[in-house]
């Protein structure tokens, strides 16, 4: 069975992507910036996200385990933090918990 193979713009015209990098410079400065984003986030949302995007792609998802994951995150400290402050108009401080 043959596999057809996608290059970078195709993938990008399809969704696949949100962006390409054009040389590795590029490629180093937008990864920064992504980690950076991803770092200031509320850690048990997007550790939930990871986990279930990932069982969802290997066909295992769980919908207990999810409900039971946006429960928990619903009830943390992190949801209190984050919309302080947006209150506030300051970076939030999360602690994962």
């Amino acid at each position: 069975m043959a596999v057809d193979k996608l290059d970078a713009t195709q993938m990008l015209a399809c969704g696949f992507l949100d962006r390409v990098a054009g040389d590795p410079d590029a490629l180093q400065t937008q990864a920064a910036e992504l980690s950076g984003k991803l770092a200031g986030m509320a850690p048990l949302a997007l550790f939930g996200m990871k986990k279930h995007l990932n069982r969802i792609a290997a066909g295992m998802l769980d919908a207990a385990e999810v409900a039971a994951d946006i429960a928990r995150a619903d009830a943390s400290e992190d949801l209190r933090e984050g919309s302080q402050a947006w209150l506030e108009k300051r970076a939030p401080r999360f602690r994962g918990c």
